[in-house]
């Protein structure tokens, strides 16, 4: 175990420590369904439970990512904010948008959602990772997308699909019966155009048969939490209103 590790933990147990001794505290105020413990305790005190609770999750959540990194867990390439934000700018979003994110990995494109006030449902198939989702209280609907029973109820589905085992095209296959008519899927894909298997072949001739189009992200990876060379592009496809 290193030392920066050993020393999360030890920030993790003084602060575990910590929001005990302040619960017990209001708890001895012992509130009623007349006086609320909120009118009990003073704000300063309420304040500093949540920033406690707060604090508490953000170090468990970055012991997870830091675990599922340092396993190699199995297409965990964690999607850097500036390609969220162009998924974003092209999702074109809307108030009251229900919004499913396939494979949500750590919550990077979650947490961003949050930040304009939108909650996702998601998927994850890590137990690992939906350890971290759940800390952070997102809504985790299944685990294994792929074998998931589609209901078309989505207007926007964005997603950083696993690019092994031809992982992009089955994904997008499947998002696609999630989506609601008229709904937009944003992907983030490899350029399969480069270098393209007969499954990719496939996809590329199933894909001109919608409206869509292409985002080059060149090699943004580089600037992931889990860095890799591969060039990506974002594809967005538009489901028909029929």
């Amino acid at each position: 175990m290193t030392q920066s590790v050993q020393q999360q933990h030890s920030v993790v147990r003084t602060l575990e420590s910590l929001t005990v001794r302040l619960q017990k505290l209001t708890n001895l105020l012992a509130p009623t369904e007349d006086v609320p413990l909120n009118l009990l305790c003073s704000n300063d005190t309420c304040d500093l439970i949540a920033q406690v609770e707060t604090a508490l999750v953000s170090i468990k959540v970055e012991q997870l990512h830091q675990q599922a990194i340092s396993q190699g867990l199995w297409d965990f390439f964690p999607t850097p904010v500036p390609v969220i934000d162009k998924m974003l700018s092209l999702a074109q979003l809307k108030p009251g948008m229900k919004i499913l994110e396939p494979s949500a990995g750590l919550g990077h494109i979650c947490r961003e959602m949050r930040k304009v006030g939108i909650e996702t449902d998601c998927f994850e198939i890590s137990p690992l990772l939906r350890q971290a989702l759940l800390l952070q209280g997102f809504s985790i609907i299944g685990d294994d997308f792929l074998s998931s029973t589609p209901t078309p109820i989505y207007d926007l589905i964005l997603a950083n699909p696993p690019f092994s085992r031809n992982g992009v095209a089955r994904h997008t296959l499947h998002a696609l019966d999630w989506l609601r008519p008229g709904g937009r899927l944003v992907t983030v894909a490899h350029h399969y155009q480069l270098k393209p298997s007969a499954t990719d072949r496939a996809f590329f001739k199933w894909l001109k048969g919608f409206d869509c189009y292409f985002y080059d992200c060149g090699q943004a990876f580089q600037h992931s939490d889990r860095p890799c060379n591969i060039p990506v592009q974002l594809i967005v496809i538009n489901k028909p209103c029929w």
